[in-house]
This record gives structure tokens, C-alpha cells and sequence, in this order.
């Protein structure tokens, strides 16, 4: 789920939530800057659900992503063809 008014994309599982925080960067851009999985979550494919989220919201918005976190560099690293979602 995203809620913009937080600048957060969110998933809640087990009773726990496991969220990606962004700042807007103008109109134009998201700069994924923290993300949190609780430990009993984070072997599960919560944060890749996460990041896909947020390039998915990206590409449907025109919206390019500032990759300042570790789970996004992560996210890019296995899947090269996100890379076109980055700003230069």
C-alpha cells in the first residue's frame, strides 16, 4: 500500500509492519531513502514486494527513484532493467 501523505509504501503481515520511506524531490523524482523489515519478516520477499511497489508507482507516474537505501540498491542490483527508473 502507499500512503503519500506519510511518503511511505507499506505492507503489514504477521501483525508487523514493513515499510520503504521516500521524499519527493520536486515533482519529478522519490528519494527512497529508508526501509524497514521486522526481523521475522525479512526472509519472507517483503522488502523485494516493497521496492517493486514503489518502481511500479514510478513508472506509472512518470517518476524517476533516488536509490539511497540499501534494500533499493539491493532491488536494482537483481533487476538491472530497473535501472531506466533511476535519476541520473
Amino acid at each position: 500500500m502507499h500512503d503519500p501523505r506519510t511518503r511511505k509504501f507499506f505492507i503489514i503481515a504477521a501483525g508487523k509492519e514493513a515499510f520503504v520511506n521516500y521524499e519527493k524531490v520536486g515533482n519529478s523524482a522519490f528519494d527512497v531513502n529508508y526501509a524497514y523489515i521486522p526481523e521475522n519478516l525479512a526472509k519472507k520477499g517483503l522488502g523485494d514486494k516493497l521496492i517493486f511497489a514503489v518502481f511500479k508507482y514510478a513508472w506509472d507516474k512518470n517518476i524517476k527513484i533516488i536509490p539511497n537505501c540499501e534494500l533499493a540498491k539491493e532491488f536494482l542490483k537483481k533487476n538491472k532493467k530497473m535501472q531506466r527508473f533511476v535519476k541520473k
